[in-house]
């Protein structure tokens, strides 16, 4: 289980650590944990724009225990599919809709992202996430 201390990220998040040597070399100390979505998504992006590398990073994140990853119960696709059509107009996708619920059923807070939008979604109380946005140099 998700220490305190525990952030949750998303694939954004992942692929700017994995293809950005300064926040490769400042990742936090903290544990991340991602939904299975967003791992996917990562490696799918990592493989088809990077390299293959990059993907085999991404593992070795998992495998030194840096990365967590969360497997939602099949109960789960429902509350993600209203995410998904409650936040449609500002484009949320699969992934992130995964995080809100990760975030609802883990009590993980903080969210670490590259992604603006995590400022608009709500959990089912009406809660805000803690957004810590990491922004790129120009």
């Amino acid at each position: 289980m998700p220490t305190s201390e525990a952030i949750l990220c998303d694939a954004g998040l992942l692929i700017a650590i994995l293809t950005c040597t300064e926040l490769l070399q400042q990742s936090p100390a903290q544990q991340l944990w991602t939904p299975t979505a967003c791992f996917v998504e990562a490696s799918f992006v990592l493989q088809k724009r990077i390299e293959y590398t990059a993907v085999e990073k991404l593992w070795e994140m998992w495998e030194a225990n840096h990365l967590q990853i969360l497997v939602p119960p099949f109960e789960n696709l429902a509350r993600i599919g209203a995410l998904m059509r409650q936040y449609q107009d500002i484009g949320i996708d699969f992934a992130d809709a995964s995080i809100v619920v990760a975030a609802e059923e883990t009590g993980i807070r903080k969210v670490l992202t590259v992604d603006t939008r995590f400022y608009a979604y709500r959990l089912k109380d009406g809660s805000a996430l803690e957004v810590l946005l990491v922004r790129k140099r120009p």
